[in-house]
C-alpha cells in the first residue's frame, strides 16, 4: 500500500486555495438544470455541497488535527488524574464528558452509570447519549440499544435521539454474525444465541423504533431539531429508505413498496417539495429503485489519473465491482478506501472483485470540463492511494445515471452487471462493513 508525506486534508485544502479556473461571468453551472426554488431555499441548495464537505469525517486541517490531539491528550491526563478522587453528584456528568473526550472509555462508562443511578440528576438525557456513544465505541451493541430504548421512552424524539439511533445502527452493521453462548454465573450453558451478520436483528428492532418518528416528522415540519443538531427531510427520507431496503432484503417486498409509496406522498407535500431538500430526496428514491436492476453503465470510459493521464475503460460486468464515487470535497473517502483495501488483503474474497474510484470534473468545480488545477491535485491524491485501486475521471453523466448527487457514494454490481448496493457512503465502520459484505457475496 502506498504512503505519502502529504495528508489528504492538505491536498484538499491546497485544491481550495488554487486560483479559480473560471471568471465570475463563467460561474459553474450544474450539468442538469437546478430546481426552481425560493431565494432562501435556492441559497440552501447552493450551499449544500459545502455544508456536506464541512460536516464530513476527517474534515480538519493539520492544525486542527494537532489541536484536537492536544485536547484529547489533556482530557485523558485529567481523566486519569481525577478518577482516584471519585467525583460525586453532578460532577460525575462533567467527568464523564471529560473522559469521553479523552477517549478513556472505562472511567467514562463508570461515571455515567453512577450518574444515572443518582436519585436526583439534572441532565439524564445527555448522560444517556454519552453512554450510548461509549457503548458504540466499544462495540457493546446490546448495551447501546438498551440506552436507546431508555431515551426514546423518556424524552421527546428529536435530532439528538435520531442521530444516536443512526450511530447504533452503524456499529451493528459491523457484526460478523455467529453464535453467542449464554451462560449462567456458574458457567453452565443457558442457550445459544444466533447473531445474524450485519446486525440484522438489532437493526430490525431499531428500524421499527425509528420509522414511526420519521413518518411523523415528514408529516409535520419535515425536519427534526435539537439545540445542537438538525436532521433534514433528505436525511429522514434516506433513513426511511434504509428501513425499506431492510424490508425488501428480508423478503417483505410488499411492506417495502408500501413504505416507499407513503414516502413519495409525504415528500410531495409543499412543506418539503418546495425546499432545498427535494433534489436530494428525488435522487435517494432513484438510487433505491436501481438496486436489483441492471446497471445503467456496463463500462466506465474516462481518464486514468496517473503521472501521464491516459484514456481508459473499465468494464464493471463480468466480476463483482465496488465503485466508490468521490470528489476533492470528500476527505473521508481516502481513509475508507485504505481500510477496504486492507480488509480485502487480510480476507480475500472468494469471487473476483475489483475496486474502482471514480470522480468527475463537475463534482468538483460544477462544470464538466477538464481543469488543469483539479487534475494536478488528483494526481497528488492518486499517489497516496492503494496501488490496487485505480482512479478514473468520468463524465458527469455517469454519476447522474446512478442518481449520485453527493459524495462519497458506493456502487456494488455483481458479475451479471446487476446493482446490488447503491447509496451515499460516509466511510463509517458500518458503511465499510456493509459494502464489503455486499461486494463479497
Amino acid at each position: 500500500m502506498k504512503t505519502s508525506s502529504l495528508s489528504i486534508s492538505t491536498l484538499m485544502a491546497g485544491f481550495l486555495l488554487l486560483p479559480a479556473p473560471l471568471n465570475a461571468q463563467e460561474a459553474p453551472k450544474d450539468v442538469d438544470k437546478p430546481p426552481v426554488l425560493s431565494p432562501t431555499e435556492a441559497y440552501r441548495y447552493a450551499m449544500q455541497p459545502f455544508q456536506d464537505a464541512r460536516s464530513a469525517p476527517n474534515d480538519m486541517t493539520e492544525a486542527d488535527q494537532w489541536a484536537l490531539g492536544l485536547g484529547i491528550s489533556r482530557a485523558q491526563q485529567q481523566c486519569e488524574a481525577i478518577a482516584p478522587n471519585k467525583p460525586q453528584g453532578e460532577d460525575l456528568l462533567a467527568f464523564g464528558k471529560l473522559c469521553v473526550f479523552g477517549r478513556d472509555l472505562g472511567p467514562a462508562e463508570d461515571a455515567l452509570i453512577d450518574y444515572l443511578g443518582l436519585p436526583q440528576k439534572a441532565d439524564e438525557k445527555t448522560a444517556r447519549l454519552l453512554l450510548t456513544r461509549v457503548f458504540v465505541q466499544t462495540n457493546s451493541i446490546t448495551a447501546a440499544e438498551s440506552q436507546i430504548d431508555s431515551l426514546t421512552s423518556t424524552f421527546p424524539y428529536d435530532a439528538d435521539l435520531h442521530w444516536a439511533i443512526d450511530q447504533v445502527i452503524d456499529v451493528a452493521l459491523t457484526e460478523e454474525g455467529g453464535v453467542n453462548h449464554m451462560v449462567d454465573k456458574d458457567g453452565k450453558l443457558i442457550r445459544d444465541l444466533i447473531v445474524l451478520p450485519g446486525g440484522a436483528g438489532v437493526i430490525g428492532r431499531l428500524d421499527a423504533l425509528q420509522l414511526p418518528f420519521i413518518i411523523k416528522a415528514l408529516e409535520g415540519a419535515g425536519t427534526l431539531t435539537s439545540p445542537d443538531n438538525t436532521v433534514s427531510a433528505a436525511q429522514l427520507t434516506r433513513d426511511a429508505l434504509r428501513c425499506a431496503d431492510q424490508m425488501r432484503r428480508s423478503g417483505d417486498t410488499k411492506g417495502a413498496a408500501d413504505l416507499v409509496a407513503q414516502l413519495h406522498t409525504l415528500t410531495a407535500a409543499p412543506a418539503i417539495a418546495q425546499t432545498a431538500a427535494k433534489p436530494a430526496i428525488d435522487n435517494a428514491f432513484a438510487r433505491y429503485a436501481l438496486v436489483g436492476q441492471s446497471s445503467p453503465v456496463i463500462e466506465l470510459h474516462g481518464t486514468l489519473v496517473a503521472k501521464v493521464p491516459t484514456p481508459a475503460v473499465r468494464r464493471i460486468a463480468g466480476k463483482n465491482t465496488l465503485t466508490i464515487v468521490f470528489s476533492l470535497g470528500s476527505p473521508q473517502f481516502h481513509d475508507a478506501v485504505e481500510k477496504i483495501a486492507a480488509a480485502l488483503q487480510k480476507d480475500p474474497p472468494k469471487k473476483p472483485l475489483q475496486i474502482i474510484a471514480i470522480t468527475s470534473y463537475a463534482s468538483m468545480n460544477g462544470i464538466d470540463e477538464k481543469s488543469a488545477p483539479v487534475l494536478a491535485t488528483l494526481q497528488s491524491l492518486q499517489a497516496t492511494m492503494p496501488a490496487s485501486v485505480p482512479m478514473l475521471i468520468v463524465p458527469e453523466t455517469v454519476l447522474k445515471s446512478f442518481a449520485i448527487d453527493a459524495v462519497p457514494a458506493a456502487i456494488v454490481t455483481d458479475a451479471d452487471g446487476r446493482v446490488t448496493y447503491l447509496d451515499l457512503f460516509p466511510g463509517t465502520p458500518g458503511s465499510i462493513a456493509q459494502v464489503l459484505r455486499t461486494a463479497k457475496e
